[in-house]
């Protein structure tokens, strides 16, 4: 039956802290648990997807804040306005490598100290994770070259046995958190063995410079 084949959706968190209607959403480029979401309320939040919580408020922008990025390696966050500027923010280390550190039991990270997101300046970062980063979040990108699980565009895709294409990071967490199925059709996998995809690797790659 069709309904085996479609996966079951659940609220995770109802997440509020926002003044005002939300204008983007983007998960982190290296960890689904990591979310960025802008708002006309001029602020970006991000928020800790293990347990909901909000882990940084950015204020800085003078208008409503429209657009934002991680870069491919998550150490950079790109934020864009209606007063006419992108602002380039360093991601803490505890954040950008989430997925290596250790939470406790409600999702908190242990022991560890959060730090502050720093603005930047053009002359402080790479011009070229500035143009990926926001090429890898536009709509123009082919769907192909998108991962399943974490709707960003794949850096180390790789062949799982259902026979889709994931980021070798997230299919990797999906399987580490005990689900055992297809993160597309929900069929019981019997392997957790994956194949690095390279002709798609050298795909996005190319597409990217372009």
């Amino acid at each position: 039956p069709i309904d085996d084949l479609v996966m079951k959706s659940e609220e995770m968190f109802f997440m509020r802290g926002h003044g005002g209607s939300i204008t983007h959403v983007r998960f982190s480029s290296k960890s689904s648990d990591v979310l960025a979401s802008t708002a006309i309320d001029r602020t970006t939040r991000i928020w800790n997807m293990q347990n909901g919580q909000c882990l940084n408020v950015l204020s800085y922008h003078k208008n409503q804040v429209t657009c934002c990025a991680f870069s491919p390696d998550a150490t950079l966050l790109a934020t864009g306005s209606l007063d006419s500027s992108v602002i380039i923010w360093e991601v803490p280390k505890v954040i950008s490598l989430q997925n290596k550190y250790e939470s406790d039991n409600n999702g908190a990270y242990a022991g560890e100290d959060l730090g502050s997101f720093e603005t930047l300046t053009l002359e402080d970062v790479q011009l070229d994770d500035l143009v990926t980063a926001f090429k890898m979040s536009s709509a123009e990108v082919p769907n192909h070259m998108i991962c399943p699980i974490t709707q960003q565009v794949m850096i180390d895709p790789v062949i799982c046995e259902d026979g889709f294409t994931y980021e070798n990071d997230a299919i990797r967490a999906w399987m580490v958190n005990g689900r055992n199925t297809s993160p597309i059709t929900n069929v019981p996998l019997s392997s957790t063995l994956v194949v690095p995809n390279t002709a798609l690797r050298a795909e996005i790659k190319q597409f990217l410079l372009l």
